[in-house]
This record gives structure tokens, C-alpha cells and sequence, in this order.
């Protein structure tokens, strides 16, 4: 969480005047600052140096700087601002949520106008290069006897001039397992075999 984000929750509506009614019913005076220093709300004149951490998932985003009692605000603004940080992280679950559904809905309207394999991969392909980050990509069918590959769709440059084959590398591995498979890093995969072109 920044810093522009303990300003954000300094500037919601009500909370200034809530921390000025708790600091005159506390009696003391309070300075919220940055990390960096920099002061955001100060109430009353300041006669401390204590300074009380406001902290998020362990990360220190600003301080309360007052007497002791100074730490129910710190307290008050770090709950508030973990509060901020759980609807953000919530907000962009949501957003994916949002992208997935949307590349089905568009992928089902195309597939509704078209039945050819090959286009109906490649716009799979497409698709899914849109929603992921990925320099090549390709859709492979395992022919009826299972002993080739045929490459349906693709994009980028992935294979050097040999296919896949079913029982080698990492395609042919993970065919094999009979199991789907999910690999962050292919290049990195030690059943790769030489076989992405660098």
C-alpha cells in the first residue's frame, strides 16, 4: 500500500472530523505523517516525539506522532487502512472474475457463428493471449492412434524445426500423465528437451 493510499483514507468524509472529535476527547494532539515525514492531518499543538506506527500487512505507511493515547489513532488508521487494502485486492479479483467471463461470453458468441476446428482454436488462442501475458502459444490435437501431434492454431515462434511428439518433452509428458497442466515457465521446465527455440 503507498502512501497516496493513507491520504486517500485521511479524505474520506467523515473521518477528519471523527479523529478531531476523538483527539479533543482524549485531550491530546496528534500529527499524521508519511513515512518520508511529511504531515497530513496536525490537531492541537505538538509536544511529543512518540511516534506510533499505522501499518498494513506488516508495512509501515505512515505514523501518529502524540503521547501515549496517540496509539488508539495509530491503531483506528491502520485497521481502516487494511480495510482499504482488502477492498482493493477484492476489487481486482473481481475485475479478473470480470475479464474471464468476458473472454468466454466472446469466444461462445464467435464459436455460435462459426463450426471449422481451426478457427474456433485460433480465436481460443487469441483470446487467451489477450487475457495472458505470453510471447507464443499453440493448440495441438493428438491424432486418433496417438502416436502425432497436428498444430491446430498458434501464435510466436515456440518449436524449433521439430514437432512435439507424444512420450517426449514437455508436451508429450504431460499428454502421457493423462492430467491437464499448468507451467508458469516452460523454459524453465526440465522436460522442455531442448525443444523452444531461444
Amino acid at each position: 500500500m503507498s502512501a497516496v493510499s493513507l491520504r486517500k483514507i485521511l479524505n474520506k468524509k467523515e473521518l477528519p472530523s471523527l479523529l478531531q472529535g476523538l483527539v479533543y476527547q482524549l485531550n491530546i494532539a496528534i500529527d499524521v505523517e508519511l513515512v518520508d515525514g511529511t504531515k497530513l492531518i496536525s490537531i492541537g499543538k505538538q509536544t511529543t516525539e512518540n511516534r506510533y506506527p499505522i501499518e498494513v500487512s506488516g508495512e509501515i505507511i505512515g505514523w501518529v506522532v502524540g503521547g501515549e493515547q496517540a496509539t488508539l489513532l495509530a491503531t483506528l488508521l491502520s485497521f481502516l487502512a487494511k480495510q482499504e487494502a482488502e477492498k482493493k485486492i477484492l476489487a481486482k479479483e473481481l475485475l479478473e472474475r470480470y475479464q474471464e467471463i468476458d473472454l468466454f461470453e466472446d469466444i461462445s458468441t464467435q464459436l455460435t457463428t462459426s463450426l471449422d476446428t481451426r478457427q474456433i482454436a485460433q480465436l481460443v488462442l487469441q483470446e487467451l493471449s489477450q487475457l495472458i501475458e505470453s510471447s507464443a502459444g499453440m493448440i495441438l490435437l493428438l491424432s486418433p492412434d496417438a502416436t502425432a501431434f497436428e498444430i491446430i492454431a498458434e501464435f510466436g515462434v515456440f518449436f524449433n524445426d521439430s514437432q512435439p511428439e507424444p512420450g517426449k518433452g514437455i508436451i508429450g509428458n504431460i499428454v502421457q500423465s493423462n492430467r491437464a497442466e499448468l507451467v508458469n515457465d516452460v523454459q524453465a521446465d526440465p522436460r522442455l528437451e531442448g525443444q523452444i527455440k531461444r
